[in-house]
């Protein structure tokens, strides 16, 4: 159906010697995410096909990502624009967190914006190819100058919605190019850790500093840092549990216990949600996904 409105389309185009199993699977996790979600500042999804070829993902048409607005020094030079980049962005993620969800892949190029009006943004979350659920995420995946410790370690720490909290923190960091963050050359994860530490320390960054801690555990959620610093303003997760996940220390207990589905923790009220045997399995062609990275 022609809607008459401008999308954007992600098209994924097979690897030498096709689709595998788990790339299957993380397509359909990015499908079932988009499809799921309702919130201001994550990506409205609008549909997928399957072509001979690839697969197209459509979705509404915004202007360009956050790393047009860090070339035009935007975050450097207008304080209210890192700050609305940190609130909406904080929002997005306590959404997905009280779904049990982890993007794992934050970053200036996987935030898109429009324009309100003179330096004002709406800023939107997108590019769910790395999502997952907290009891199936165990691959380190994600960009390397974003990702949280636990990530870069491999599989060695259980994956929370903390990891997303790291990388917002780090692509802040990058946008008011704290501590010169953009002039660094870093190659290995101690360098990558460090950089976001020192950053940690500068007077710009201070008062996020609780965004970036080494031990996986203890970076204040995103429910804790909408209380501190937005009033509660954009918070998904019940004033009331705020305290309960920060002393739980979001372990994946805890958001596995809170979660009704089986698959990406989205809970049955709204929409259809499309199940193994029917739309989206039997249009990605295949019916079990237990294989592959994680």
């Amino acid at each position: 159906m022609d809607s008459g409105k401008f999308m954007a389309v992600k098209c994924v185009r097979p690897p030498p010697g096709g689709f595998k199993d788990w790339d299957l699977t993380r397509l359909q996790r990015e499908i079932e995410a988009l499809y799921n979600c309702s919130h201001p500042n994550i990506i409205e999804y609008i549909r997928y096909q399957r072509l001979s070829e690839q697969f197209e993902i459509f979705m509404a048409l915004k202007e360009r990502n956050v790393d047009y607005l860090i070339q035009r020094r935007v975050f450097n030079e207008h304080e209210h624009c890192s700050n609305n980049l940190h609130h909406q962005m904080l929002s997005a993620l306590d959404y997905l967190a009280s779904y049990g969800i982890i993007h794992r892949d934050v970053k200036p190029a996987n935030i898109l914006y429009t324009t309100l009006g003179k330096i004002d943004y709406r800023y939107y979350l997108t590019d769910f190819g790395f999502c997952n659920s907290v009891d199936q995420a165990r691959s380190g995946v994600g960009s390397l100058m974003y990702m949280a410790p636990e990530l870069l370690q491999g599989n060695q720490f259980p994956q929370t919605p903390k990891a997303d909290i790291w990388s917002l923190f780090v692509t802040l960091a990058w946008a008011v190019n704290a501590d010169n963050y953009r002039s660094k050359n870093l190659f290995t994860a101690e360098e990558i850790v460090g950089a976001a530490l020192d950053a940690a320390r500068t007077e710009r960054m201070h008062h996020l500093k609780d965004m970036a801690d080494i031990e996986p555990d203890k970076p204040a959620s995103s429910s804790q840092m909408l209380q501190r610093h937005y009033n509660g303003i954009g918070r998904t997760i019940p004033l009331e549990q705020v305290e309960t996940t920060t002393s739980a220390k979001h372990t994946r207990e805890d958001v596995i216990m809170g979660s009704t589905s089986p698959q990406l923790g989205w809970p049955p009220p709204g929409p259809t949600y499309p199940s193994h045997q029917t739309a989206l399995t039997t249009g990605l062609g295949i019916s079990t996904f237990n294989e592959g990275p994680q």
